[in-house]
């Protein structure tokens, strides 16, 4: 199924509650893509403009009992460290919190519960259609390799066993959402994207906390 937009391929309808169908799609107005897709007919300016990714990025006062981490020297995650065949890299770069597409600025923070597990949050800011563009190519990228496929992380191997979609979130312009299963455990994904800015939100079990402060403090 063709793609027709944080809880990856999306059909095109708008989302009232979280209860509606699996890979929901949450859209805002405007024309259709190539792909069937409801997309506003411009990119609205990303909500980051004024202060940039870091002024939108979460912080320790903004989700309450979690506690807001810098990720140090390499621990951001970053395209380069993970290989898998080309139609599926938008996939295996979501499973690791790292961005799709042509970012052209990127800010990650760790966000920690009181039990220690860990939400990756990168945001990613992108120029012109370049947002919407990243939403389609994991999309895609979902509907090619939802059965699964070999990817490395830092030299490390892994299989991904499969792909499923989820309810996406509201509050965004686009949103979608997986559940990526590999032979380590699985890894939920959400992505969503108001004007040029898409956040992505990684972790084994995601928090809807931190979800709902990020997307509120990208405007």
């Amino acid at each position: 199924m063709k793609i027709t937009s944080v809880r990856g391929v999306l059909v095109a309808l708008s989302c009232v509650s979280m209860t509606l169908a699996s890979g929901c799609t949450v859209v805002a107005g405007g024309g259709t893509s190539d792909h069937g897709l409801k997309v506003p007919p411009e990119p609205s300016p990303a909500a980051t403009a004024a202060g940039g990714l870091k002024a939108a990025a979460l912080s320790g006062a903004d989700v309450a009992g979690f506690t807001v981490k810098v990720p140090g020297d390499g621990a951001a995650p970053r395209r380069e460290d993970v290989a898998a065949e080309e139609r599926c890299a938008p996939v295996a770069f979501g499973l690791v919190g790292a961005v799709v597409g042509k970012a052209e600025e990127t800010v990650t923070r760790q966000v920690v519960d009181g039990k220690g597990a860990a939400t990756t949050v990168t945001l990613g800011a992108y120029e012109k259609d370049g947002a919407q563009q990243a939403m389609t190519e994991l999309s895609d990228a979902v509907e090619a390799c939802a059965k699964g496929f070999d990817v490395s992380v830092k030299g490390e191997r892994q299989r991904v066993t499969k792909v499923d979609r989820e309810l996406a979130p509201q509050g965004a312009e686009q949103a979608m959402a997986f559940g990526i299963t590999t032979d380590k455990g699985t890894v939920k994904l959400v992505v969503a994207r108001k004007g040029g800015a898409l956040g992505y939100f990684t972790a084994p079990v995601l928090p809807q906390a931190v979800v709902d402060a990020q997307l509120v403090k990208l405007g």
